[in-house]
């Protein structure tokens, strides 16, 4: 758990363990918000996230707009990064967003890799400089 820096707490991860398989998927979307222009200037989605294992799959973030059929690119990824400990990651959405007055969300995913020991860990999922301030207060268990 990143927030209280002990083994024990709450974060969401994609578990490796049998009866999981190479490329299976777990995803996490985040609410539906609107954002002109200004306001997504300066929107920043910030989270921890912990890779540890053998043959780790992929952590990707995907800003999915209101009407799309597919997730398309990652705008983040993070692909057999092994860490030793949590590390901090900021997305600037402003590059991500097409601009126009739509509603938008962040879709976490994880994908398995090819061993059962391969961990993908996120805790402390929230927003700076945007509406909500927190996507998802894992310490809390929400």
């Amino acid at each position: 758990d990143h927030t209280r820096g002990k083994y024990t707490g709450y974060y969401i991860f994609i578990e490796a363990s049998y009866p999981r398989i190479e490329g299976d998927r777990a995803v996490i979307r985040g609410p539906w918000m609107t954002a002109s222009v200004y306001q997504a200037w300066w929107c920043t989605l910030n989270f921890y996230y912990h890779m540890q294992g053998d043959e780790l799959g992929s952590l990707n973030v995907y800003i999915e707009q209101e009407g799309d059929t597919e997730l398309g690119d990652p705008a983040w990824h993070r692909n057999t990064t092994e860490t030793l400990d949590w590390v901090k990651a900021d997305l600037w959405l402003a590059n991500h967003l097409d601009g126009a007055n739509n509603n938008w969300r962040v879709v976490l995913e994880g994908i398995r890799g090819r061993d059962y020991t391969g961990d993908i860990a996120v805790d402390d999922i929230f927003y700076t400089g945007c509406y909500p301030q927190v996507v998802c207060n894992s310490t809390l268990g929400e």
